[in-house]
């Protein structure tokens, strides 16, 4: 029927403070809302109260148990192993970790790539930046700006308040705030709740090319043609030196560990600035060229350049040692500059992307399964893991020396995934759309589907309980629990409110929620209660399940907004309490207590 898990529209909300958003809003000039509809239970009338059915009062639940052999019609789980690459004697090549080398699409592993088939609102992704809490942020060249938790993209556009589709850079400051840097919206600042924009009256300029901050926290600002913008965190000013710089647009900054501005521009050459002095370095200092693209600074006296055609320079505090195709970089328009866990150095370019490796440069392109040559940007997240970022394929994810891809040829049940999850022994779930259920630990796959016992082949939700059960909600085949080597079934004879299964959620209290296309129903392990619309529910499509600190369930309503149920009453939130689109597909809980709301 539905599928529900690209999001791509977010508000958030704060539970615990209506009234000091409200007013917050009203000052900023925000509409006033009407406040939230509430349905208290105990006042419905008699055939409105939720319904207790007990098991004991139908049909048990279906049990098969999972062999290793075909038994009365049954199929063993499918496992599929990855091929690895190995030595003519047979046995597994390693690398000076351990690990061994997973042979996928593209060649040797481990890349893997992400386009707009996977939430990315385009495939032509500008910049990224991985901020305090783990999250990826990518500007597009159109789409946005995409927040990726490891595994869904959350989209923001100027709808949702940003000041402009086509990002062009991102930074976290030291206060947690993030800035995009946009072309015709300024830049935008973001501090997890509004965005506030500031464009022309502000800036003299509303293309905003690159940011940085400074040791004090100021944050400077690259344009295209008001020069060099700094805020100190009350006003907007151009710097002293602007005339300096020349007319050319500031296309990158950096700074070193010393506190010292490297500023980049399109044709005036390379500038350093340490709070007091301004010193030039172009082609007169023999630097190649004055078109400066990307800027990292490795040490204060390691800093990387890229140029616009003549490769990347490495600048030791006296002289530039430059690298070109002709020494083996893959391209000479350099894009970004990015280093690894290990130290080397990764450089973006406009046909691959290069890794210096001492004295050798080795390089990548879509060959080696890369997701587009032309590279825009490299960003390094938590795990030390580095994702580059395509001009019109995608983002790739480098695991370690290779690239790979992971479709059904390497063993996943099918290549449409509509829902997945962890385990607590770090094994990964996948329901797919029509080939059933696999699990990954971390070497292969194994496919459990209706040949195995499972109730139904399409699985939109996944549940671990706390005992270590695993619960599938499918698509018009109830529910099914995996407890070790049994599977049972639920359906509407065994109490179920309906079976088609969009959400499940398992409560601090153990009971286990169920959302379906007609309501939810509540399961403490004896008998079923359902709530509807009858009972209070904003609507029937219930797309997800939360719980607060509180012990307050929320509920993501596709075709209505959001209900909150505290026990004994319904509290709804729609488009008449500031919701801008009722049809909520996701709900996720932050650890401030922040609800994020998913909509189509």
């Amino acid at each position: 029927m539905k599928h529900f898990l690209a999001p791509l529209f977010l508000i958030c909300i704060f539970l615990y403070s209506c009234s000091t958003q409200e007013e917050k809003s009203t000052e900023e000039g925000f509409q006033r809302i009407d406040p939230p509809i509430k349905n208290e239970i105990s006042g419905l009338p008699p055939e409105n109260q939720p319904e207790e059915i007990p098991l004991s009062d139908l049909a048990s639940p279906e049990k098969v148990f999972l062999t290793n052999y075909s038994k009365g019609g049954l199929e063993p789980p499918q496992r599929n192993n990855f091929q690895v690459l190995r030595n003519e004697d047979g046995s597994v090549v390693l690398d000076s970790a351990g690990n061994s080398f997973i042979l996928g699409e593209g060649g040797i592993a481990q890349f893997r790539k992400y386009t707009s088939d996977e939430g990315l609102p385009i495939d032509g992704i500008n910049c990224a930046l991985v901020d305090k809490r783990g999250h990826i942020w990518f500007g597009t060249a159109g789409g946005g700006v995409s927040r990726f938790d490891g595994l869904e993209f959350f989209n923001y556009t100027e709808s949702q308040g940003l000041g402009g589709n086509a990002v062009r850079d991102i930074l976290e400051d030291s206060q947690g705030n993030l800035w995009f840097g946009t072309v015709e919206g300024g830049v935008s600042k973001f501090d997890g709740v509004v965005f506030q924009n500031f464009g022309y009256n502000e800036l003299g300029d509303d293309i905003v090319y690159t940011l940085a901050e400074d040791q004090d926290g100021n944050i400077w600002m690259g344009t295209d043609g008001a020069g060099l913008i700094r805020y100190d965190g009350r006003e907007f000013s151009p710097a002293p030196f602007n005339e300096e710089l020349g007319e050319e647009a500031i296309i990158s900054l950096a700074t070193d560990s010393s506190g010292t501005l490297w500023i980049g521009t399109n044709g005036s050459g390379l500038f350093s600035f340490d709070g007091k002095n301004l010193i030039p370095f172009g082609e007169e200092q023999n630097l190649p060229s004055n078109r400066i693209r990307a800027i990292f600074a490795e040490a204060p006296n390691k800093i990387w350049i890229g140029t616009l055609g003549a490769g990347v320079c490495l600048f030791d505090g006296e002289k530039f040692t430059c690298f070109t195709r002709q020494e083996g970089l893959a391209g000479n328009v350099v894009r970004s500059i990015n280093q690894d866990s290990e130290g080397w150095i990764w450089v973006a370019t406009e046909t691959g992307i290069s890794r210096f490796e001492g004295n050798k440069i080795v390089s990548y392109t879509t060959e080696e399964g890369l997701a587009g040559n032309s590279v825009l940007d490299i960003v390094k997240d938590q795990r030390g893991k580095l994702w580059f970022c395509t001009d019109g394929g995608g983002v790739s994810r480098l695991d370690g020396l290779g690239f790979t891809s992971f479709t059904n040829q390497q063993g996943l049940a099918g290549n449409i995934v509509l829902t997945s999850m962890e385990d607590h022994e770090g094994n990964l779930w996948f329901g797919t759309n029509g080939w059933g259920v696999s699990n990954f630990d971390g070497k292969s796959f194994t496919t459990y589907s209706s040949s195995q016992g499972l109730s139904g082949d399409i699985v939109y939700s996944l549940l671990e309980d706390q005992q270590n059960r695993i619960w599938f909600g499918t698509s018009g085949d109830g529910l099914s629990i995996l407890d070790g080597n049994q599977i049972s079934h639920f359906g509407i004879e065994q109490g179920l409110l309906s079976n088609e299964i969009y959400s499940l959620f398992e409560s601090k209290s153990g009971d286990i929620w169920i959302g379906t296309d007609y309501g939810v129903s509540r399961f403490d392990g004896k008998s079923f209660q359902h709530f509807t619309k009858d009972q209070g529910l904003i609507g029937e499509i219930i797309t997800s399940i939360e719980e607060d600190s509180d012990g307050i369930i929320w509920f993501g309503v596709l075709d209505g907004g959001i209900s909150r149920y505290d026990g004994s009453s319904f509290v709804n939130f729609g488009i008449d309490q500031g919701l801008i689109d009722p049809t909520v597909v996701r709900l996720e809980m932050d650890e401030s207590e922040n609800l994020w709301i998913g909509t189509t």
